[in-house]
């Protein structure tokens, strides 16, 4: 399970380049993001079935991508690639042998379990287990971003300015970065403790820093319903990680 999660982590990593990335990458772009990925799973994993099958996976959705993301400048297409990745890896990983990492760096991760400072502070962490837990980390990040932008758009209610109606970036970036740091603190506490009541305090905080612009109803809203998808997404996803962490390593 090590090497599973390790894979989906890198991928996912690469994908953090949506997040300040509104609209369609260019072919260029898109060719460096499945080239990278690609690159990744070339050096960290043993040339195998599942690795050769993840490969085309990727090549699939890089081509994909230059037809439609172009076309449709649309957030729900970047989070229906999240989910072909995600099915796609676990798919793969049911049907062979699994990923192996390479020699060079199984030898190279055990030095790090072994000596590296960081580690011997997790060490009541298993490797897969702190893969799992950064797998948390990175969903909650750009993958529900994602999904909670859809749900915006769905509605009608994304931010805009007052005199030009356009979207307002400014916001929508500020935004981003409170709400992934609104949900890495709700993950944590899931992870950590029965006791969710911690999560009031957090929510309340951010009313409290955003208490003037709730006076515009349409901020209000935007608030809102950002706020009520973010916490829970991120106790779905805690609680996700925390049924992962019960399954065998």
């Amino acid at each position: 399970m090590f090497a599973y999660f390790l894979c989906l982590n890198l991928l996912l990593f690469t994908r953090l380049v949506y997040l300040r990335n509104d609209y369609a990458l260019g072919v260029r772009d898109s060719l460096w993001l499945a080239g990278l990925q690609i690159i990744l799973i070339a050096v960290c994993f043993s040339f195998s079935p599942a690795s050769w099958l993840l490969i085309v996976l990727v090549v699939a959705i890089f081509g994909l991508n230059l037809g439609f993301e172009a076309k449709y400048i649309n957030v729900g297409w970047r989070f229906a690639t999240f989910l072909m990745l995600l099915i796609g890896a676990d798919l793969i990983q049911a049907l062979t042998t699994g990923l192996q990492l390479r020699h060079g760096l199984q030898a190279l991760v055990g030095l790090l379990v072994r000596e590296s400072s960081i580690f011997v502070v997790l060490g009541v962490m298993s490797g897969a287990t702190l893969m799992k837990t950064l797998f948390g980390f990175l969903l909650l990040t750009n993958e529900i971003n994602v999904l909670i932008r859809m749900v915006f758009q769905a509605v009608g209610i994304e931010p805009t300015k007052a005199r030009t109606k356009a979207i307002d970036v400014k916001e929508f970036n500020a935004g981003r970065v409170i709400g992934f740091l609104e949900r890495w603190l709700i993950y944590l506490v899931v992870l950590s403790t029965n006791d969710l009541t911690a999560i009031g305090f957090i929510i309340a905080a951010k009313g409290l820093a955003r208490m003037k612009q709730r006076e515009d109803k349409d901020f209000a809203e935007y608030m809102l319903i950002g706020t009520f998808l973010s916490v829970l997404s991120a106790i779905l996803v805690g609680k996700w990680i925390l049924v992962l962490f019960t399954m065998h390593n």
